[in-house]
Protein backbone atom coordinates (compact mmCIF):
# COMPACT_ATOMS: atom_id res chain seq x y z
CA UNK A 1 0.00 0.00 0.00
CA UNK A 2 1.56 3.76 -1.27
CA UNK A 3 2.29 6.20 1.90
CA UNK A 4 -0.91 8.14 1.10
CA UNK A 5 -3.74 4.85 0.99
CA UNK A 6 -2.19 4.12 4.44
CA UNK A 7 -2.84 7.20 5.62
CA UNK A 8 -6.20 7.00 4.93
CA UNK A 9 -6.35 3.39 6.82
CA UNK A 10 -6.69 4.38 10.63
CA UNK A 11 -5.78 0.79 12.15
CA UNK A 12 -2.38 0.07 10.49
CA UNK A 13 -2.82 -3.40 13.01
CA UNK A 14 -6.62 -3.93 11.74
CA UNK A 15 -5.40 -3.75 8.18
CA UNK A 16 -2.07 -6.30 8.59
CA UNK A 17 -4.70 -8.65 10.33
CA UNK A 18 -7.45 -8.42 7.72
CA UNK A 19 -4.87 -9.14 4.75
CA UNK A 20 -3.52 -11.93 6.50
CA UNK A 21 -7.02 -13.48 6.90
CA UNK A 22 -7.05 -12.67 3.06
CA UNK A 23 -4.25 -14.86 2.94
CA UNK A 24 -5.37 -17.49 5.02
CA UNK A 25 -8.73 -17.91 2.97
CA UNK A 26 -6.66 -18.05 -0.40
CA UNK A 27 -7.49 -14.50 -1.71
CA UNK A 28 -4.38 -13.22 -2.47
CA UNK A 29 -5.53 -11.04 -5.13
CA UNK A 30 -6.75 -9.38 -2.75
CA UNK A 31 -3.45 -8.28 -0.61
CA UNK A 32 -1.40 -5.36 -1.28
CA UNK A 33 2.15 -6.45 -2.15
CA UNK A 34 3.94 -3.47 -0.43
CA UNK A 35 2.19 -5.20 2.61
CA UNK A 36 3.05 -8.62 2.05
CA UNK A 37 5.41 -9.52 4.39
CA UNK A 38 3.45 -7.30 7.78
CA UNK A 39 0.06 -10.07 6.45
CA UNK A 40 2.33 -12.78 6.89
CA UNK A 41 4.05 -12.19 9.60
CA UNK A 42 0.31 -11.39 11.53
CA UNK A 43 -0.69 -14.75 9.38
CA UNK A 44 1.89 -16.91 11.55
CA UNK A 45 0.63 -14.94 14.49
CA UNK A 46 -2.93 -15.69 14.24
CA UNK A 47 -2.32 -19.71 13.42
CA UNK A 48 0.82 -20.48 16.18
CA UNK A 49 2.58 -21.84 12.94
CA UNK A 50 0.09 -24.05 11.92
CA UNK A 51 -0.37 -25.23 8.41
CA UNK A 52 -4.21 -23.67 7.36
CA UNK A 53 -5.36 -25.83 4.37
CA UNK A 54 -8.90 -24.68 3.01
CA UNK A 55 -8.28 -26.17 -0.42
CA UNK A 56 -11.08 -28.64 0.08
CA UNK A 57 -13.61 -25.94 0.38
CA UNK A 58 -14.71 -24.36 -2.67
CA UNK A 59 -14.41 -20.69 -4.00
CA UNK A 60 -17.98 -19.06 -2.61
CA UNK A 61 -17.86 -21.14 0.61
CA UNK A 62 -14.28 -19.93 1.28
CA UNK A 63 -15.69 -15.61 0.69
CA UNK A 64 -18.90 -16.83 3.27
CA UNK A 65 -16.44 -18.00 6.08
CA UNK A 66 -13.76 -15.05 5.52
CA UNK A 67 -16.31 -12.36 5.57
CA UNK A 68 -18.19 -13.68 8.73
CA UNK A 69 -14.17 -13.92 10.22
CA UNK A 70 -13.98 -10.26 9.20
CA UNK A 71 -17.02 -9.33 11.20
CA UNK A 72 -19.87 -6.85 11.01
CA UNK A 73 -19.11 -4.52 8.36
CA UNK A 74 -17.63 -7.33 5.76
CA UNK A 75 -20.72 -9.68 6.73
CA UNK A 76 -23.37 -6.28 5.70
CA UNK A 77 -21.03 -6.43 2.81
CA UNK A 78 -21.72 -9.49 1.54
CA UNK A 79 -25.14 -9.40 2.42
CA UNK A 80 -25.61 -6.50 0.16
CA UNK A 81 -23.64 -8.33 -2.65
CA UNK A 82 -26.09 -11.19 -2.08
CA UNK A 83 -29.05 -9.11 -2.59
CA UNK A 84 -27.12 -8.15 -6.22
CA UNK A 85 -28.61 -12.01 -7.54
CA UNK A 86 -29.66 -11.31 -11.04
CA UNK A 87 -25.39 -10.34 -11.50
CA UNK A 88 -23.55 -12.71 -9.71
CA UNK A 89 -23.15 -16.33 -10.61
CA UNK A 90 -25.96 -19.11 -8.68
CA UNK A 91 -23.28 -20.51 -6.36
CA UNK A 92 -21.78 -17.31 -5.23
CA UNK A 93 -25.27 -16.02 -4.36
CA UNK A 94 -26.74 -19.04 -2.24
CA UNK A 95 -23.38 -19.19 -0.19
CA UNK A 96 -23.60 -15.79 0.85
CA UNK A 97 -27.30 -15.43 1.65
CA UNK A 98 -26.14 -18.00 4.48
CA UNK A 99 -24.45 -14.59 6.17
CA UNK A 100 -25.16 -14.57 9.50
CA UNK A 101 -24.24 -11.63 12.42
CA UNK A 102 -23.31 -14.21 14.78
CA UNK A 103 -22.21 -11.74 17.43
CA UNK A 104 -22.19 -12.25 21.55
CA UNK A 105 -24.91 -9.40 23.23
CA UNK A 106 -22.76 -7.02 25.22
CA UNK A 107 -23.48 -7.04 28.90
CA UNK A 108 -25.43 -4.78 31.55
CA UNK A 109 -22.66 -2.37 32.00
CA UNK A 110 -22.17 -1.03 28.92
CA UNK A 111 -26.21 -0.65 27.84
CA UNK A 112 -26.81 1.05 30.92
CA UNK A 113 -23.63 3.43 30.34
CA UNK A 114 -25.00 3.88 26.56
CA UNK A 115 -28.86 4.58 28.19
CA UNK A 116 -27.39 7.28 30.70
CA UNK A 117 -24.89 9.16 28.03
CA UNK A 118 -27.80 8.93 25.42
CA UNK A 119 -30.79 9.77 27.10
CA UNK A 120 -29.68 11.39 30.34
CA UNK A 121 -31.24 9.07 32.92
CA UNK A 122 -30.85 5.72 34.26
CA UNK A 123 -33.21 3.53 32.76
CA UNK A 124 -34.76 2.52 35.62
CA UNK A 125 -35.94 6.18 36.14
CA UNK A 126 -36.97 6.36 32.40
CA UNK A 127 -38.87 3.65 32.09
CA UNK A 128 -41.05 1.46 34.21
CA UNK A 129 -39.85 -1.67 33.43
CA UNK A 130 -36.65 -2.73 31.19
CA UNK A 131 -35.41 -5.70 30.61
CA UNK A 132 -31.05 -5.89 30.32
CA UNK A 133 -31.09 -9.21 28.57
CA UNK A 134 -31.65 -9.00 25.01
CA UNK A 135 -34.70 -9.87 22.86
CA UNK A 136 -32.09 -9.49 19.95
CA UNK A 137 -28.49 -8.89 19.07
CA UNK A 138 -27.15 -7.91 15.52
CA UNK A 139 -23.38 -6.54 14.32
CA UNK A 140 -24.76 -2.88 14.77
CA UNK A 141 -26.85 -3.14 17.93
CA UNK A 142 -29.09 -5.09 20.24
CA UNK A 143 -32.40 -4.71 21.05
CA UNK A 144 -34.54 -4.87 24.59
CA UNK A 145 -37.90 -4.86 25.84
CA UNK A 146 -39.39 -2.14 27.94
CA UNK A 147 -42.13 -0.64 29.25
CA UNK A 148 -43.43 2.91 29.20
CA UNK A 149 -44.54 4.64 32.26
CA UNK A 150 -48.04 4.79 30.59
CA UNK A 151 -47.70 1.07 30.40
CA UNK A 152 -47.04 0.86 26.42
CA UNK A 153 -44.63 -1.84 24.96
CA UNK A 154 -41.69 -0.84 23.34
CA UNK A 155 -38.61 -2.32 22.44
CA UNK A 156 -35.48 -0.25 22.62
CA UNK A 157 -32.50 -0.60 19.89
CA UNK A 158 -29.27 0.26 21.86
CA UNK A 159 -25.84 0.70 19.49
CA UNK A 160 -22.78 -1.65 20.17
CA UNK A 161 -20.39 0.28 21.66
CA UNK A 162 -17.29 1.04 19.75
CA UNK A 163 -18.96 -0.28 16.53
CA UNK A 164 -18.45 3.79 14.92
CA UNK A 165 -14.98 3.60 14.99
CA UNK A 166 -14.28 -0.13 13.79
CA UNK A 167 -16.94 0.35 10.77
CA UNK A 168 -14.63 3.73 9.72
CA UNK A 169 -11.72 1.36 9.80
CA UNK A 170 -13.26 -1.02 7.84
CA UNK A 171 -14.15 1.15 5.01
CA UNK A 172 -11.17 2.74 4.54
CA UNK A 173 -9.48 -0.68 3.85
CA UNK A 174 -12.57 -1.25 1.69
CA UNK A 175 -11.99 1.35 -0.41
CA UNK A 176 -8.75 0.74 -0.72
CA UNK A 177 -9.21 -3.13 -1.76
CA UNK A 178 -12.09 -2.01 -4.28
CA UNK A 179 -9.18 0.95 -6.23
CA UNK A 180 -6.62 -1.95 -6.46
CA UNK A 181 -9.40 -4.29 -7.83
CA UNK A 182 -10.15 -1.89 -10.43
CA UNK A 183 -6.40 -1.09 -11.08
CA UNK A 184 -5.80 -4.44 -12.20
CA UNK A 185 -9.02 -6.61 -13.19
CA UNK A 186 -11.73 -6.09 -15.86
CA UNK A 187 -14.90 -7.70 -14.05
CA UNK A 188 -13.98 -5.61 -10.77
CA UNK A 189 -14.55 -2.21 -13.14
CA UNK A 190 -17.06 -4.04 -15.21
CA UNK A 191 -18.83 -4.90 -11.87
CA UNK A 192 -17.87 -1.20 -10.13
CA UNK A 193 -16.45 -2.46 -7.12
CA UNK A 194 -15.40 1.33 -5.85
CA UNK A 195 -18.93 2.07 -6.77
CA UNK A 196 -20.09 -0.59 -4.43
CA UNK A 197 -18.31 0.59 -1.78
CA UNK A 198 -19.26 3.77 -2.04
CA UNK A 199 -22.88 3.12 -2.35
CA UNK A 200 -22.23 0.65 0.70
CA UNK A 201 -20.44 2.81 2.41
CA UNK A 202 -22.66 5.96 2.50
CA UNK A 203 -25.57 3.03 3.43
CA UNK A 204 -24.56 1.68 6.61
CA UNK A 205 -22.92 5.31 7.61
CA UNK A 206 -26.89 6.19 7.76
CA UNK A 207 -27.61 3.37 9.51
CA UNK A 208 -24.94 3.99 11.92
CA UNK A 209 -27.31 7.27 13.25
CA UNK A 210 -30.59 6.34 14.56
CA UNK A 211 -32.22 9.23 13.86
CA UNK A 212 -32.25 8.04 9.94
CA UNK A 213 -33.84 5.05 11.00
CA UNK A 214 -36.65 6.80 13.13
CA UNK A 215 -37.19 9.20 10.07
CA UNK A 216 -37.26 6.18 7.68
CA UNK A 217 -40.18 4.24 9.56
CA UNK A 218 -42.26 7.81 9.83
CA UNK A 219 -41.84 8.59 7.03
CA UNK A 220 -42.90 4.83 5.29
CA UNK A 221 -45.78 5.01 7.69
CA UNK A 222 -47.10 8.15 6.02
CA UNK A 223 -46.90 6.41 2.59
CA UNK A 224 -48.72 3.88 3.68
CA UNK A 225 -51.65 5.73 4.95
CA UNK A 226 -54.10 5.04 1.85
CA UNK A 227 -53.41 1.58 2.10
CA UNK A 228 -55.74 0.11 5.04
CA UNK A 229 -54.15 -2.92 7.19
CA UNK A 230 -50.54 -1.74 6.65
CA UNK A 231 -48.32 0.30 8.52
CA UNK A 232 -44.67 0.88 10.40
CA UNK A 233 -44.23 1.01 14.09
CA UNK A 234 -44.87 4.62 15.78
CA UNK A 235 -41.64 5.90 17.33
CA UNK A 236 -41.25 7.17 20.44
CA UNK A 237 -39.20 10.40 19.81
CA UNK A 238 -38.40 11.39 23.37
CA UNK A 239 -36.61 8.23 23.46
CA UNK A 240 -34.44 8.54 20.22
CA UNK A 241 -30.80 9.50 19.49
CA UNK A 242 -27.77 8.82 17.28
CA UNK A 243 -27.46 5.67 19.51
CA UNK A 244 -30.90 4.65 21.18
CA UNK A 245 -33.84 4.38 19.11
CA UNK A 246 -37.29 3.69 20.96
CA UNK A 247 -40.20 2.38 18.87
CA UNK A 248 -43.65 0.57 19.54
CA UNK A 249 -43.08 -3.36 20.24
CA UNK A 250 -45.22 -5.56 17.79
CA UNK A 251 -46.52 -8.82 19.04
CA UNK A 252 -47.07 -10.27 15.98
CA UNK A 253 -46.20 -12.97 13.83
CA UNK A 254 -43.68 -13.04 10.93
CA UNK A 255 -45.70 -13.22 7.86
CA UNK A 256 -44.40 -16.62 6.01
CA UNK A 257 -45.52 -18.14 9.63
CA UNK A 258 -49.24 -17.38 9.42
CA UNK A 259 -49.99 -21.67 8.34
CA UNK A 260 -49.18 -22.29 12.00
CA UNK A 261 -52.18 -23.38 13.18
CA UNK A 262 -51.57 -21.39 16.64
CA UNK A 263 -51.73 -17.95 15.03
CA UNK A 264 -55.55 -17.90 14.94
CA UNK A 265 -55.14 -15.53 11.62
CA UNK A 266 -57.18 -15.08 8.60
CA UNK A 267 -54.46 -14.79 5.72
CA UNK A 268 -57.25 -14.38 3.07
CA UNK A 269 -57.25 -10.93 2.23
CA UNK A 270 -53.54 -10.54 3.11
CA UNK A 271 -51.83 -11.13 -0.65
CA UNK A 272 -54.05 -8.11 -1.81
CA UNK A 273 -53.05 -5.96 1.24
CA UNK A 274 -49.53 -6.89 0.61
CA UNK A 275 -48.94 -6.07 -2.60
CA UNK A 276 -51.33 -2.63 -2.87
CA UNK A 277 -48.65 -1.67 0.18
CA UNK A 278 -45.52 -2.21 -1.80
CA UNK A 279 -47.10 -0.80 -5.25
CA UNK A 280 -47.65 1.93 -3.23
CA UNK A 281 -44.39 2.43 -2.14
CA UNK A 282 -42.13 1.49 -5.22
CA UNK A 283 -44.57 2.99 -8.40
CA UNK A 284 -46.45 5.58 -6.86
CA UNK A 285 -44.33 7.14 -4.15
CA UNK A 286 -41.13 5.49 -5.07
CA UNK A 287 -40.01 5.23 -1.11
CA UNK A 288 -39.67 2.03 -0.40
CA UNK A 289 -38.32 -0.74 2.05
CA UNK A 290 -35.57 -1.88 0.43
CA UNK A 291 -35.31 -5.55 2.90
CA UNK A 292 -38.67 -6.93 2.91
CA UNK A 293 -37.68 -10.25 3.64
CA UNK A 294 -40.00 -12.50 5.55
CA UNK A 295 -38.70 -11.66 8.92
CA UNK A 296 -38.95 -7.94 8.38
CA UNK A 297 -42.85 -8.44 7.88
CA UNK A 298 -45.00 -9.10 10.38
CA UNK A 299 -48.91 -9.20 11.25
CA UNK A 300 -51.14 -8.34 14.34
CA UNK A 301 -53.26 -11.07 15.75
CA UNK A 302 -55.56 -8.54 16.93
CA UNK A 303 -55.91 -6.31 14.14
CA UNK A 304 -54.15 -8.28 11.41
CA UNK A 305 -52.55 -5.31 10.12
CA UNK A 306 -49.30 -5.67 7.97
CA UNK A 307 -46.45 -3.96 10.12
CA UNK A 308 -42.93 -3.47 8.13
CA UNK A 309 -40.19 -3.38 10.91
CA UNK A 310 -36.09 -2.62 11.03
CA UNK A 311 -36.56 0.06 8.06
CA UNK A 312 -32.78 0.85 8.22
CA UNK A 313 -32.35 0.07 4.29
CA UNK A 314 -34.62 1.89 1.80
CA UNK A 315 -34.68 2.83 -1.83
CA UNK A 316 -36.02 5.70 -3.68
CA UNK A 317 -37.20 6.19 -7.17
CA UNK A 318 -37.79 9.48 -9.56
CA UNK A 319 -40.74 9.92 -11.25
CA UNK A 320 -39.12 8.56 -14.70
CA UNK A 321 -37.67 5.42 -12.78
CA UNK A 322 -41.28 4.42 -11.53
CA UNK A 323 -42.76 5.46 -14.82
CA UNK A 324 -40.49 3.12 -17.22
CA UNK A 325 -40.44 0.51 -14.17
CA UNK A 326 -44.00 0.60 -14.92
CA UNK A 327 -43.39 0.22 -18.14
CA UNK A 328 -41.13 -3.19 -17.81
CA UNK A 329 -44.49 -4.65 -15.55
CA UNK A 330 -47.00 -4.09 -18.62
CA UNK A 331 -44.08 -5.02 -21.60
CA UNK A 332 -43.86 -8.01 -19.33
CA UNK A 333 -47.23 -9.12 -19.62
CA UNK A 334 -47.69 -8.10 -23.34
CA UNK A 335 -44.52 -10.57 -24.15
CA UNK A 336 -43.05 -7.71 -25.82
CA UNK A 337 -39.17 -8.21 -26.51
CA UNK A 338 -39.04 -4.63 -28.04
CA UNK A 339 -40.78 -2.49 -25.20
CA UNK A 340 -38.56 -4.44 -23.05
CA UNK A 341 -35.09 -3.40 -24.71
CA UNK A 342 -36.10 -0.05 -24.74
CA UNK A 343 -37.42 0.20 -21.15
CA UNK A 344 -33.96 -1.93 -20.00
CA UNK A 345 -31.71 0.42 -22.23
CA UNK A 346 -33.32 3.93 -20.82
CA UNK A 347 -33.41 2.53 -17.23
CA UNK A 348 -29.33 1.13 -16.89
CA UNK A 349 -25.27 2.61 -17.45
CA UNK A 350 -23.74 0.69 -20.26
CA UNK A 351 -20.30 -0.18 -18.76
CA UNK A 352 -19.36 -1.44 -22.81
CA UNK A 353 -20.46 -0.78 -26.24
CA UNK A 354 -24.06 -1.96 -26.91
CA UNK A 355 -25.72 -4.05 -29.66
CA UNK A 356 -29.46 -3.41 -29.36
CA UNK A 357 -30.35 -5.79 -31.60
CA UNK A 358 -28.46 -8.32 -29.73
CA UNK A 359 -30.06 -7.84 -26.50
CA UNK A 360 -33.49 -7.56 -28.41
CA UNK A 361 -32.86 -10.65 -29.47
CA UNK A 362 -31.44 -11.98 -25.85
CA UNK A 363 -34.59 -10.54 -24.41
CA UNK A 364 -37.31 -12.52 -26.62
CA UNK A 365 -35.35 -15.71 -26.29
CA UNK A 366 -35.74 -15.07 -22.74
CA UNK A 367 -39.70 -14.08 -22.90
CA UNK A 368 -40.64 -17.34 -25.37
CA UNK A 369 -38.60 -19.76 -22.24
CA UNK A 370 -40.69 -18.21 -19.82
CA UNK A 371 -43.78 -16.92 -20.90
CA UNK A 372 -44.52 -19.68 -23.52
CA UNK A 373 -45.82 -22.72 -21.17
CA UNK A 374 -48.56 -22.19 -18.27
CA UNK A 375 -49.10 -18.84 -16.65
CA UNK A 376 -49.29 -20.48 -13.37
CA UNK A 377 -45.95 -21.80 -13.45
CA UNK A 378 -44.20 -17.90 -14.17
CA UNK A 379 -42.07 -16.71 -11.44
CA UNK A 380 -41.35 -12.66 -11.55
CA UNK A 381 -38.15 -13.51 -9.68
CA UNK A 382 -36.89 -16.06 -12.09
CA UNK A 383 -37.71 -14.05 -15.00
CA UNK A 384 -36.46 -10.62 -13.40
CA UNK A 385 -33.00 -12.47 -11.99
CA UNK A 386 -32.13 -13.83 -15.66
CA UNK A 387 -33.12 -10.36 -17.41
CA UNK A 388 -30.65 -8.84 -15.36
CA UNK A 389 -28.10 -11.11 -15.83
CA UNK A 390 -28.96 -10.87 -19.25
CA UNK A 391 -27.98 -7.49 -18.90
CA UNK A 392 -25.21 -7.42 -17.38
CA UNK A 393 -23.53 -9.67 -20.08
CA UNK A 394 -24.74 -7.49 -22.47
CA UNK A 395 -22.78 -4.47 -20.89
CA UNK A 396 -25.82 -2.45 -19.16
CA UNK A 397 -25.29 -2.74 -15.26
CA UNK A 398 -28.55 -1.90 -13.44
CA UNK A 399 -28.35 1.22 -10.88
CA UNK A 400 -28.56 -0.01 -7.64
CA UNK A 401 -31.69 1.52 -6.45
CA UNK A 402 -33.58 0.16 -9.16
CA UNK A 403 -31.27 -2.94 -8.29
CA UNK A 404 -33.22 -2.81 -4.73
CA UNK A 405 -36.81 -2.45 -6.20
CA UNK A 406 -36.49 -5.36 -8.51
CA UNK A 407 -35.28 -7.27 -5.58
CA UNK A 408 -38.16 -6.04 -3.59
CA UNK A 409 -40.66 -7.16 -6.40
CA UNK A 410 -38.50 -10.88 -6.07
CA UNK A 411 -39.50 -10.73 -2.19
CA UNK A 412 -42.92 -9.59 -2.77
CA UNK A 413 -43.71 -12.62 -4.99
CA UNK A 414 -42.14 -14.63 -2.32
CA UNK A 415 -44.28 -13.55 0.34
CA UNK A 416 -47.33 -13.91 -1.72
CA UNK A 417 -46.70 -17.70 -2.72
CA UNK A 418 -46.18 -18.28 1.27
CA UNK A 419 -49.71 -16.55 1.79
CA UNK A 420 -51.50 -18.30 -1.16
CA UNK A 421 -49.53 -20.89 -3.33
CA UNK A 422 -52.76 -20.53 -5.40
CA UNK A 423 -52.00 -16.96 -6.26
CA UNK A 424 -51.95 -15.96 -9.94
CA UNK A 425 -48.63 -14.24 -9.75
CA UNK A 426 -49.21 -12.84 -13.54
CA UNK A 427 -51.95 -10.37 -12.13
CA UNK A 428 -49.26 -8.48 -10.78
CA UNK A 429 -48.68 -6.31 -13.44
CA UNK A 430 -52.52 -5.85 -13.76
CA UNK A 431 -53.04 -5.06 -10.03
CA UNK A 432 -50.17 -2.55 -10.19
CA UNK A 433 -51.37 -0.63 -13.45
CA UNK A 434 -55.02 -0.36 -12.01
CA UNK A 435 -53.13 0.65 -8.77
CA UNK A 436 -51.23 3.31 -10.18
CA UNK A 437 -54.30 4.28 -12.84
CA UNK A 438 -56.46 5.29 -9.83
CA UNK A 439 -53.81 7.23 -8.29
CA UNK A 440 -52.95 9.64 -11.51
CA UNK A 441 -56.83 10.08 -11.15
CA UNK A 442 -57.57 11.38 -8.19
CA UNK A 443 -58.33 15.07 -7.92
CA UNK A 444 -54.87 16.23 -5.91
CA UNK A 445 -52.98 14.32 -8.17
CA UNK A 446 -54.50 15.60 -11.53
CA UNK A 447 -54.57 19.15 -9.32
CA UNK A 448 -50.79 18.49 -9.09
CA UNK A 449 -50.21 17.22 -12.55
CA UNK A 450 -51.90 20.40 -14.12
CA UNK A 451 -50.02 22.84 -11.34
CA UNK A 452 -46.89 21.63 -12.14
CA UNK A 453 -47.77 22.25 -16.10
CA UNK A 454 -48.60 25.55 -15.75
CA UNK A 455 -45.54 26.24 -13.58
CA UNK A 456 -43.31 24.99 -16.61
CA UNK A 457 -45.32 26.94 -19.08
CA UNK A 458 -45.11 30.20 -17.17
CA UNK A 459 -41.41 30.02 -16.67
CA UNK A 460 -41.14 29.31 -20.22
CA UNK A 461 -43.48 31.98 -21.77
CA UNK A 462 -41.14 34.90 -20.36
CA UNK A 463 -37.79 33.23 -22.07
CA UNK A 464 -39.70 33.09 -25.45
CA UNK A 465 -40.68 36.93 -25.14
CA UNK A 466 -37.08 37.62 -24.49
CA UNK A 467 -35.74 35.68 -27.07
CA UNK A 468 -38.57 37.37 -29.96
CA UNK A 469 -37.41 41.03 -28.31
CA UNK A 470 -33.85 39.98 -28.51
CA UNK A 471 -33.68 38.70 -32.12
CA UNK A 472 -36.03 41.86 -33.10
CA UNK A 473 -33.52 44.23 -31.85
CA UNK A 474 -30.65 42.43 -33.87
CA UNK A 475 -32.93 43.03 -36.97
CA UNK A 476 -32.90 46.51 -36.48
CA UNK A 477 -29.11 46.71 -35.70
CA UNK A 478 -28.30 45.38 -38.91
CA UNK A 479 -26.49 41.99 -36.97
CA UNK A 480 -29.01 40.36 -38.47
CA UNK A 481 -29.56 40.08 -42.21
CA UNK A 482 -32.70 38.15 -43.58
CA UNK A 483 -34.55 38.85 -46.79
CA UNK A 484 -37.76 37.34 -46.97
CA UNK A 485 -40.61 37.23 -49.66
CA UNK A 486 -43.86 39.24 -48.96
CA UNK A 487 -45.62 35.66 -49.10
CA UNK A 488 -43.28 34.62 -46.59
CA UNK A 489 -43.98 37.52 -44.63
CA UNK A 490 -47.91 36.82 -44.90
CA UNK A 491 -47.40 33.55 -43.69
CA UNK A 492 -45.54 33.82 -40.79
CA UNK A 493 -47.31 36.42 -39.71
CA UNK A 494 -50.51 33.73 -40.01
CA UNK A 495 -48.11 31.40 -37.99
CA UNK A 496 -47.74 33.38 -35.19
CA UNK A 497 -51.19 34.42 -35.18
CA UNK A 498 -52.51 30.53 -35.14
CA UNK A 499 -49.71 29.97 -32.62
CA UNK A 500 -50.87 32.37 -30.07
CA UNK A 501 -54.61 31.55 -30.54
CA UNK A 502 -53.62 27.57 -29.73
CA UNK A 503 -51.31 28.73 -27.06
CA UNK A 504 -54.53 31.08 -25.59
CA UNK A 505 -56.91 27.94 -26.38
CA UNK A 506 -54.47 25.58 -24.35
CA UNK A 507 -54.46 28.12 -20.74
CA UNK A 508 -57.99 28.70 -20.83
CA UNK A 509 -58.13 24.80 -21.28
CA UNK A 510 -56.10 24.52 -18.62
CA UNK A 511 -57.55 26.89 -16.07
CA UNK A 512 -60.76 25.55 -16.98
CA UNK A 513 -58.94 21.76 -15.62
CA UNK A 514 -57.79 23.04 -13.02
CA UNK A 515 -60.54 24.94 -11.55
CA UNK A 516 -63.12 22.01 -12.32
CA UNK A 517 -60.94 19.70 -10.13
CA UNK A 518 -60.47 21.93 -7.32
CA UNK A 519 -64.20 21.66 -6.89
CA UNK A 520 -64.07 18.29 -7.17
CA UNK A 521 -61.77 18.31 -4.24
CA UNK A 522 -64.08 20.32 -2.18
CA UNK A 523 -65.75 18.81 1.04
CA UNK A 524 -68.84 17.97 -0.11
CA UNK A 525 -71.42 20.67 1.21
CA UNK A 526 -75.04 19.84 1.69
CA UNK A 527 -76.41 23.26 1.15
CA UNK A 528 -74.44 22.99 -2.48
CA UNK A 529 -75.49 19.92 -3.99
CA UNK A 530 -74.65 20.94 -7.60
CA UNK A 531 -71.00 21.44 -6.76
CA UNK A 532 -69.56 17.81 -7.44
CA UNK A 533 -72.03 18.17 -10.84
CA UNK A 534 -70.79 21.52 -11.69
CA UNK A 535 -66.92 20.01 -11.44
CA UNK A 536 -67.87 16.43 -13.33
CA UNK A 537 -68.82 18.66 -16.40
CA UNK A 538 -66.41 20.92 -16.70
CA UNK A 539 -63.59 18.71 -16.31
CA UNK A 540 -65.65 16.63 -18.77
CA UNK A 541 -66.06 19.83 -21.44
CA UNK A 542 -62.11 20.24 -20.11
CA UNK A 543 -60.82 16.81 -21.69
CA UNK A 544 -63.25 17.40 -25.19
CA UNK A 545 -62.21 20.32 -25.80
CA UNK A 546 -58.61 19.02 -25.10
CA UNK A 547 -59.18 15.90 -27.43
CA UNK A 548 -60.64 18.14 -30.11
CA UNK A 549 -57.17 20.36 -29.76
CA UNK A 550 -55.43 17.35 -30.30
CA UNK A 551 -56.81 15.56 -33.23
CA UNK A 552 -56.91 19.68 -34.86
CA UNK A 553 -53.61 20.23 -34.39
CA UNK A 554 -52.94 16.61 -36.02
CA UNK A 555 -54.94 17.04 -39.04
CA UNK A 556 -53.27 20.55 -39.42
CA UNK A 557 -49.87 18.99 -39.59
CA UNK A 558 -50.98 16.34 -41.91
CA UNK A 559 -51.78 19.26 -44.15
Amino acid sequence: MSTNASSTVRNLQRWWEVQSIFLRYGFDMLVDKTSLGNARRKLRESTNGRPVNLAQLDTPTRMRLMLEELGPTFIKLGQVISSQSATIPPEWQRELEKLQSSVPPFPEEQVRSIIVQELGAEPEYLFREFDFKPLAAASIGQVHTALLNDYQSVVVKVQRPGIVTQIESDLAIMHEVARMLEATTSIARNYGAAGIVEEFAASITRELDYHNEARNMERLRDVLVPIHGARTPVVHWEFVTSKVLTMERIEGVKITRLGAPDTGIDRSGLPNTFVKAMVQQILIEGFFHADVHPGNVFVEPKTGEIVFIDVGMTGSLDAKQRARLIDLMRGLAQRDARRLTNVVLDLGDTFKPVDPDVLERNINALVKKHLSGALADFSYATFLSELLSTLFNNGVRTPSDLMFALKAIMQTEQIVRALNPDFNITELAGMASSQVLAHQLRPATLVSHVTTTLDQVLRIAPMLGDAVEQYTRDMRSGKRITRLDPADVQHINQMVNSTANRFMLVMLLIGMMLSSVLVLALPVNPSLPILPWIGIIGFTASVLLATFVVLLQFLTHRK
